[in-house]
């Protein structure tokens, strides 16, 4: 995926479509937060895993994205 390779726009455009397909996608939360970690920005991270948590709480992607966050804090 473009997260891992720095591509960004691919990152975003990939989080998008998974949107149109279910709005507030949670697994395109866990895409926009792997591309803010990348970024070394773990504040949007935190802020895209907040709301996507809110609704999928026990979602495990999201909690593994959430655990990063925390580790590069």
């Amino acid at each position: 995926m473009g997260v891992s390779g720095f591509d960004f726009d691919r990152a975003e455009s990939v989080a998008l479509r998974l949107d149109a397909l279910a709005e507030g996608s949670a697994d395109a939360a866990v895409v926009r937060a792997r591309a803010a970690l990348r970024r070394r920005d773990p504040a949007l991270a935190e802020w895209v895993l907040s709301r996507a948590l809110a609704a999928y709480p026990e979602h495990r992607e999201l909690l593994a994205a959430q655990a990063a966050t925390a580790a590069v804090r």
